[in-house]
């Protein structure tokens, strides 16, 4: 749909006639663009720089820098983004990366924004403000695919969702009409009592125990862990998990 990925069969209807979709410019050009999981941004350019790229700001050959960076820095603010316009890319976190990423993307007549798992790097804070912007594209009458697999987004954000399995489209449901347990069923063709079946377990005795450890990005953290037992670590980009472990194997 972006131009990426030649098509092999079938045609894309652009509103109302058929779509080469060829090359991203092509896409772009028609309004459709897409916010990445991997940022595909420039790091070594400024955050200015980086939302003009391809459409700079200049007069007689020579770039407007801060007539760009003022630009920039109003579309930034207005978009809820607490994120400086004049700093290098780099500089700045995966998660504030992608933010800037979704900035970008409004800006350039898009009418059709495909978001790829975009909150597999961002904080709550940032997903919520991601959130908001979606919400806000939404009202503007920008039409939206959102790819995750996580159900909650899903449900907060869609007013649609479709299924793919093995590359096929396995159906399609309204969101107030359907729940977790029928999407799990139509991604991998079982229930979900069949994928988690549990056997009994009696754990061993404690191996390792954390009482109110803290370190860098954590603090007064306490778990134990037994032999024979899987554990799992859960939270967000920025929540602490990799810091405490990497501190508990001693890096």
């Amino acid at each position: 749909l972006t131009g990426v990925m030649p098509r092999t069969s079938g045609d894309v209807i652009w509103e109302g006639k058929p779509a080469a979709l060829a090359t991203p410019h092509e896409a772009m050009a028609l309004g459709i663009n897409a916010v990445h999981q991997e940022v595909v941004l420039c790091r070594h350019l400024t955050v200015a720089a980086n939302m003009f790229l391809g459409e700079e700001d200049s007069r007689f050959g020579i770039l407007q820098q801060r007539a760009m960076v003022r630009q920039a820095q109003k579309i930034i603010d207005d978009l809820g983004f607490d994120l400086p316009a004049h700093v290098m890319l780099g500089d700045l976190t995966i998660g504030q990366q992608q933010l800037i990423a979704a900035a970008r993307a409004t800006v350039r007549g898009t009418k059709f924004l495909i978001f790829d798992e975009p909150t597999a790097y961002l904080t709550r804070k940032e997903a919520d403000q991601l959130f908001t912007l979606i919400r806000r594209l939404k009202v503007e009458g920008v039409t939206i695919i959102y790819i995750s697999h996580r159900m909650e987004e899903v449900f907060e954000l869609a007013d649609r969702v479709s299924v793919l399995r093995d590359g096929t489209l396995v159906g399609t449901r309204n969101i107030a009409e359907t729940n977790d347990a029928e999407l799990v069923k139509m991604m991998i063709n079982r229930s979900i009592e069949q994928v988690y079946h549990k056997e009994h377990f009696t754990p061993g005795a404690t191996i390792v125990e954390a009482r109110n450890l803290s370190g860098k990005g954590f603090e007064n953290v306490s778990m134990s862990v037994r032999a024979g037992e899987i554990v799992g670590l859960y939270g967000l980009i920025g929540a602490g998990r990799s810091e405490f472990v990497t501190t508990l194997y001693g890096r």
